[in-house]
């Protein structure tokens, strides 16, 4: 976990979720609440446009995957000192005021890095993400990432990238299912500053098959806190209980 705030459930939302202070600002479904292990999860979303805030360097990462931190809160992507959570997404940065988007994945190793898909990447993309499980989750899942980009009187550029992590790390299944923006840990403990990429709506957002919405009651929603607000908040389920945006309020 990073250095937010504690978490403080709150119940009532309109999506019938616990909306509650996390490390990203999203929704999490975990295995003992849903009665299932998780074993696919998938989402889509339009890779925004970066806004700096001036020179320093800001943060966001927009991902999907598996969550085997704990139930108190959502795991980060790649330094979450949560072994197992497979992960893959896309970032959108503004590194001394340039803004900078690639895609990248975090396999479910027992290590605690992710790597760099060397794929382009632009505001507008269409992102499609999945990862599935193999025989036990850890152990050659199956992580993948389809960018569309749409060209005005000319065919769409696409690339696909599957990994399959091939790796040791064997859980008996993973404890959640986990979408939204993070701002990434820092190694030095807190998180990184979050950069300004408006409002994101992620759609298509299944757990094994079944949109996220048909396991309300039992989502957790979360917000991104900074040092004493929200920096970054989710929405209610929209229609069809398959999508929700996720919004920037701060850097910090």
């Amino acid at each position: 976990m990073t250095g937010v705030a504690a978490l403080a459930a709150l119940t009532g939302t309109a999506s019938a979720a616990t909306e509650a202070q996390g490390t990203e600002a999203g929704y999490q479904a975990m295995t003992a609440d849903i009665g299932a292990s998780v074993q696919t999860v998938t989402a889509s979303w339009i890779e925004p446009k970066v806004i700096p805030r001036g020179k320093q360097d800001e943060y966001a990462s927009l991902f999907a995957g598996f969550d085997n931190s704990d139930d108190t809160g959502l795991a980060p992507p790649c330094c979450s000192g949560a072994p197992g959570s497979a992960q893959v997404g896309t970032e959108a940065d503004s590194i001394g005021g340039r803004a900078r988007y690639y895609a990248w994945y975090s396999p479910a190793n027992g290590g605690f890095g992710r790597v760099d898909i060397k794929k382009s990447v632009r505001p507008g993309d269409h992102m499609s993400a999945s990862v599935t499980a193999g025989g036990s989750v850890g152990l050659n899942d199956t992580l993948k990432l389809t960018d569309v980009r749409y060209r005005a009187r000319q065919k769409p550029l696409t690339w696909t990238v599957v990994i399959r992590t091939g790796n040791s790390y064997n859980l008996n299944q993973a404890q959640g299912a986990v979408f939204g923006l993070a701002s990434p840990p820092l190694a030095t403990g807190g998180n990184s500053l979050l950069a300004d990429v408006g409002t994101v709506r992620f759609t298509d957002v299944t757990v094994n098959g079944h949109v996220i919405g048909s396991y309300k009651p039992n989502l957790d929603q979360y917000e991104l806190f900074g040092i004493c607000a929200p920096i970054a908040i989710s929405s209610s389920l929209g229609r069809g209980g398959n999508n929700f945006t996720v919004t920037w309020r701060a850097t910090r």
